[in-house]
């Protein structure tokens, strides 16, 4: 389109360049005049074209995005009630779970986990995630001194590791390659009941 509107001007500006020359205007000069006027009026009616079929495309994009706005909005999980009431349920759960006397939490930065006669066992480097002020994240890691021990997990441990925030439960396979394969140290929830370490969560940390 725009070599179009280059090509035009160009002819228009040599045209009346020669014409200015001698004074005089040619039939055959006036019909290509009137040509080109014809060319730029369909040029213009083809811009018309194109600005409609733009302004449709517009359109129909606000209402695309209004539509997701409107459904954004229904699941938005701040104002769903179904939501909300799964949030309290499990804060509910959480509250008696915390002080059922035999359930033990601690945390640990997990090295590596190994399975055989002995069963499932940990090499566990315990440590804690404390609220401070002072600190970037308002948080510390407290690990006095770097010290890894066996723990022993039960058979049934069930087993959850960080995609993005959210924990996702991972097979004694997949949980194994990847503490295997961790170029960081990554902190892990642990919980005990009767003894035994029945649940491992990662941490998230900001």
């Amino acid at each position: 389109m725009v070599k179009k509107w280059l090509s035009i001007g160009l002819t228009v500006f040599f045209l009346f360049g020669c014409s200015s020359d001698d004074e005089r205007k040619t039939q055959s000069d006036l019909d290509q005049v009137n040509q080109l006027l014809e060319q730029i009026q369909n040029v213009e009616e083809e811009f018309t074209v194109e600005i409609s079929k733009l302004k449709e495309e517009i359109e129909e994009k606000d209402q695309q995005i209004e539509e997701l706005k409107d459904t954004l909005e229904r699941y938005n999980p701040v104002k769903n009630e179904y939501v909300q009431n799964l949030r309290k349920q499990v804060d509910m759960v959480s509250q008696k779970v915390r002080y059922l006397p035999d359930i033990v939490h601690r945390q640990a930065y997990i090295r590596e986990v190994t399975t055989g006669k002995s069963g499932i066992i940990f090499m566990m480097d315990y440590a804690q995630m404390v609220q401070d002020e002072t600190a970037p994240n308002h948080f510390k890691i407290v690990n006095d001194q770097e010290h890894y021990e066996k723990v022993s997990a039960h058979p049934g441990v069930e087993l959850y590791l960080l995609n993005g925030a959210v924990p996702e439960y991972a097979n004694l396979d997949t949980f194994q390659s990847e503490i295997g394969n961790s170029s960081h140290k990554r902190l892990f929830n642990l919980y005990f009941v009767g003894g035994d370490l029945v649940l491992v969560v990662e941490q998230y940390i900001p």
